[in-house]
């Protein structure tokens, strides 16, 4: 293959991990507001919550099932560019809920952040996996931090 074909294709994997990956986000975010929102009215119809605990529960409780898919997926035979478009997710997961735990403190924020995401850098390193997974995670990070310095929401 010449290096113009090799590099189109590399641009097209590139291209396919964020495209799909985006949306795989989009539809695990909506996933949360629906089983959040579900658990409230099936529970806690009546209920005042104000400023409780319960909303950190039930996306700590969304971590712990992501988490598990994460660990299903994973153990799937998939090529190694769904498995990278699918490390989208749990890496904004895990991302996202250091944004909900730490927002009060926004240097913490962002310094977890940059060590989560170089420490998952330094496995995929050590295992040594495809470069998909690289772009994965360090899109998302990027996205996200872009995001949060811009003051926007998820």
């Amino acid at each position: 293959m010449d290096d113009k074909n090799r590099f189109r294709k590399i641009i097209l994997q590139a291209l396919m991990i964020a495209v799909i990956g985006v949306a795989l986000l989009n539809i695990t975010f909506m996933f949360d507001f629906a089983w959040q929102s579900a658990v409230k009215f099936v529970f806690l119809r009546n209920i005042d919550l104000g400023n409780s605990w319960f909303p950190l529960y039930m996306h700590l409780l969304f971590v712990l099932l992501i988490a598990i898919i994460s660990w299903l997926v994973y153990r799937m035979h998939l090529g190694d560019i769904y498995k990278a478009t699918y490390t989208m997710v749990p890496a904004a997961v895990l991302l996202v809920t250091d944004g909900i735990l730490f927002y009060r403190w926004p240097i913490y924020a962002y310094s977890v952040g940059v060590i989560a995401s170089l420490i998952i850098l330094y496995v995929f390193y050590q295992k040594k996996l495809s470069w998909f997974y690289y772009f994965a995670v360090l899109f998302v990070a990027l996205v996200l931090l872009v995001m949060g310095l811009t003051g926007q929401q998820i």
